[in-house]
C-alpha cells in the first residue's frame, strides 16, 4: 500500500513506468488514479495503518491527482490498454492491510457522493 502511495506520488512531478505482476499496487493505483484523495484523506489512511510523519507524502498524492495514469495488460507480446475501471473491478485476496485500504477506498467513495 505505501509502496503504491509513494509511485503514485511520484507521478505528480516525473513521467513513471511502473511494470509489475502485483496485482495489489495496480488494484491500489487505480483506486487511488480514481478517486484522487486530497491530503487530509491520505493522512486518515496513514493513521488508520498506524503511520506517523506521513505529511509530506500526502501533500505528493494530492498533487498527483492532476496527473493522467495509464494502465497496459501485456500478453503475447502484445500491450493492451485497460482502463482503470477495468483494474478496479480485478480486485485480489484480501488480508488485514488490503481490508483498510478497502475500508479506507469506500470511505473515499462515501465522500464522493
Amino acid at each position: 500500500m505505501l509502496m503504491s502511495l509513494l509511485l503514485y506520488a511520484l507521478s505528480a512531478s516525473n513521467k513513471i513506468v511502473i511494470t509489475t505482476h502485483s496485482q495489489t499496487i495496480s488494484y491500489t493505483l487505480a483506486h487511488l488514479a480514481r478517486t484522487k484523495p486530497n491530503k487530509g484523506e491520505v493522512l486518515k489512511l496513514f493513521e488508520m495503518l498506524g503511520v506517523k510523519g506521513g505529511e509530506v507524502l500526502a501533500e505528493e498524492v494530492q498533487k498527483a491527482s492532476n496527473s493522467k495514469v495509464k494502465f497496459y495488460y501485456v500478453h503475447d507480446g502484445i500491450a493492451e490498454e485497460k482502463s482503470v475501471e477495468d483494474v478496479v473491478r480485478e480486485m485480489p485476496g484480501t488480508s488485514e492491510i488490503m481490508d483498510k485500504e478497502i475500508s479506507w477506498f469506500n470511505w473515499l467513495y462515501a465522500r464522493r457522493g
